[in-house]
């Protein structure tokens, strides 16, 4: 093993090593995003439906829709 050399095939494994973080990434933020949205759901005694329409609102709402003055309903 000679760390000197960084051939093509060494660096390819890099960025697939980092592909693999992103996407283990991603779904780890989906799973706790619907794991909270669950909670929610159950804390406030409505449909879970319900607190992913509210929760996707207020993204677009604060994000796409420039940053306006909105309260958060909770």
């Amino acid at each position: 093993m000679n760390a000197a050399k960084l051939g093509l095939d060494n660096l390819g494994g890099v960025f697939v090593i980092l592909a693999g973080g992103l996407v283990l990434s991603l779904v780890m933020a989906l799973v706790e995003f619907l794991i909270n949205a669950l909670i929610n759901s159950k804390t406030d005694k409505v449909t879970l439906l319900l607190v992913y329409f509210n929760l996707f609102f207020h993204i677009y709402v604060l994000y796409v829709g420039g940053l306006r003055d909105v309260r958060l309903a909770w």
